[in-house]
């Protein structure tokens, strides 16, 4: 892996994060549209669970992403503490 990896990573990341920025507006808009329309709670809750879900799903991402990063530095310093 080199440094081009590691910032296309960086942006995989930021664009996972992003996403999930953009579902917690939603997931508000949602909930205030619902409210509003006296939309029935099971209804509600059923199409807010769904954004959760996704919500959810991207973190996940996210974070495996950034393991995996903070492991691929890990292993550029190791090896550039050799050379």
């Amino acid at each position: 892996m080199d440094f081009n990896d590691v910032l296309a990573d960086v942006a995989d990341t930021h664009d996972l994060m992003f996403a999930t920025n953009e579902l917690l507006n939603s997931l508000e808009t949602i909930a205030s549209e619902n409210k509003a329309k006296k939309i029935p709670d099971s209804v509600a809750a059923y199409e807010l669970s769904r954004v959760v879900g996704s919500i959810v799903g991207l973190n996940a991402m996210a974070f495996n992403h950034l393991g995996e990063l903070n492991s691929h530095l890990e292993a550029m310093e190791v090896e550039a503490n050799r050379a």
